[in-house]
């Protein structure tokens, strides 16, 4: 797709603002010279008059958006390998395999398919160290959990994590995760960063009933070990995704 066929997409047979085109994907008409395929509320494609694209995840580095993006552009191909978006080039009708540029939000493709916004190869050993990085944190915050030498949420936490807005956001959320990326170099385990991530990544009830025996009434030592095992590797998961997100780094 590019803007001639997405126009055309909007107009014929009947001029519309938005049609959709798969699922919780609509094609949306922004303005007079730009025309989106959005994923739910992300424009993970935007078409210009002039022919140049702009590609973005709006953070959500999922097999979803990956594909959207893929399917609905006809300039690059996104690539993953070890949670790494690579830019593949579109020549004669393939995509070719080694590539120069990872994928960035708001990375800008001209009509002759010149790139801007994105990131070089070598970037990878910078993804990789965040990624070695998040995963001990979130070992070390789920072993002192799991002791029983996490306090329950309160006020005592970050203010970034803890704290909200009208609408239901931490004030994390909006001001970036700079605070996070502080929190993981200190080793600093907050509570309610695992109560944020299981809100955005939400886990079985099994796992989420663990916490009456750690922040709860239940003696910890009497959880089952089959509970714990459960709810750990639940945590594990649900912690990972949402500090994946943080870093944009992919699933």
């Amino acid at each position: 797709m590019n803007y001639q066929t997405a126009n055309k997409f909007l107009t014929e047979p009947r001029n519309k603002a938005s049609k959709k085109i798969a699922n919780n994907t609509c094609l949306v008409r922004e303005s007079q010279d730009e025309i989106a395929v959005k994923l739910h509320d992300t424009n993970v494609v935007t078409f210009h008059k002039d022919g140049s694209i702009v590609l973005n995840s709006g953070g959500w580095k999922t097999v979803t958006t990956k594909s959207r993006i893929n399917q609905y552009n006809d300039k690059v191909n996104i690539g993953q390998v070890n949670s790494v978006w690579y830019v593949h080039f579109n020549r004669d009708g393939r995509y070719y395999g080694k590539s120069e540029l990872i994928f960035q939000d708001g990375m800008k493709i001209s009509e002759a398919g010149e790139v801007t916004g994105a990131l070089p190869v070598g970037y990878v050993k910078i993804i990789q160290k965040h990624k070695k990085a998040i995963n001990g944190y979130i070992s070390k915050y789920l072993d002192k959990l799991f002791a029983g030498k996490l306090p329950q949420p309160g006020p005592g936490d970050c203010w970034y994590c803890s704290m909200r807005t009208e609408s239901g956001q931490s004030l994390g959320d909006i001001s970036g995760n700079d605070h996070i990326k502080q929190h993981i170099k200190e080793n600093y385990h907050v509570p309610s960063l695992l109560m944020n991530a299981i809100e955005k990544h939400p886990v079985a009830p099994v796992a989420k009933w663990s916490l009456a025996y750690i922040w709860g009434d239940e003696p910890l030592e009497t959880m089952p070990e089959y509970i714990k095992n459960f709810a750990k590797e639940s945590f594990r998961k649900s912690m990972r995704a949402y500090l994946y997100h943080e870093f944009n780094i992919a699933k």
